[in-house]
């Protein structure tokens, strides 16, 4: 039997750069780092209207030889990990340690999430 590959963080690469959603009144916003040193680095804030009412700080690491999420939800959270379950070419899901349920972030298609990037 041969030995399953191990996931490369490169194949996250898509993910880079800045995202725009909008979900009714709610418009989601995240930037994502390319992939450097074993890491990229995000932040994501979720507005309505004017006012932000959620923050996150975000970072995906490869160390021996998994991949790591790891969410802070504004700037006094404890830091949650949530491990990769799955990644393809054009998705990521990720799964909080003992949780049944799990989370997918696809590449973006049919317009869905536009990227943008403030200037």
């Amino acid at each position: 039997m041969a030995a399953e590959a191990k996931p490369d963080l490169a194949e996250l690469a898509w993910l880079a750069g800045c995202w725009e959603g909008q979900i009714g009144p709610l418009r989601i916003e995240e930037q994502w780092s390319k992939p450097a040193g074993g890491t990229m680095l995000g932040l994501s804030r979720n507005m309505k209207g004017a006012t932000v009412i959620f923050s996150e700080f975000m970072r995906i690491n490869q160390d021996e030889g998994k991949i790591v999420y790891t969410a802070r939800i504004g700037t006094k959270a404890t830091p949650t990990p949530f491990e990769l379950i799955r990644m393809s070419p054009d998705e990521a899901s990720i799964r909080k340690p003992g949780a049944p349920v799990s989370a997918a972030h696809p590449l973006p298609q049919g317009g869905e999430r536009q990227p943008f990037c403030p200037h």
